[in-house]
């Protein structure tokens, strides 16, 4: 098991108050978080969160290993940042370049994970215009632009898309 990891899952579960809060800040499935917990709980032969379907809070064993841990996950996040690539972390303002239909459906519930993931990311929603045709998404300028199309036969590559080692240019 790792124990580092389980502090990290337990000390972001109690912040936002649900494996499911924790998972989506994380990057990680909800199950994932609740059983990794389950481990660390096992190993430590104490009971940690009490469970309930609204939410979790601390047990009195829990909160003392949540309060004695939460130094830890406070420098290693510390630590992260300064030793990690400033570079890699998006920063600025998203700007989205899509037809209303994707858009609705496929990009924005992602923004909302993107953005939370992501702090200094800001979105574009005010100046937000969807695009009626594919000319119009080109005269705005996007940090992303997505286009699709239709044809009456099927190509190899909408049905079929190439494998990684396999991409066309």
């Amino acid at each position: 098991m790792d124990k580092l990891r389980a502090i990290q899952y337990l000390s972001r579960s109690v912040e936002t108050g649900s494996f499911t809060a924790a998972a989506r800040s994380l990057g990680v499935s909800a199950p994932a978080v609740a059983q990794l917990i389950g481990t660390l709980e096992r190993s430590l032969g104490v009971v940690l969160l009490h469970r309930t379907t609204r939410g979790i809070s601390l047990t009195a064993d829990g909160a003392r290993y949540h309060e004695a841990t939460r130094g830890i996950t406070a420098d290693l996040r510390e630590l992260e940042q300064r030793i990690g690539p400033r570079s890699a972390k998006p920063r600025g303002t998203l700007t989205v370049g899509i037809r209303e239909a994707v858009g609705l459906n496929c990009v924005m519930p992602r923004i909302t994970w993107f953005l939370e993931r992501y702090p200094e990311v800001h979105d574009g929603y005010d100046r937000l215009a969807w695009a009626t045709r594919r000319a119009e998404i080109g005269r705005q300028r996007q940090t992303v632009t997505a286009r699709s199309s239709s044809s009456s036969k099927p190509t190899r590559n909408s049905t079929n898309p190439p494998s990684p080692s396999h991409s066309s240019r």
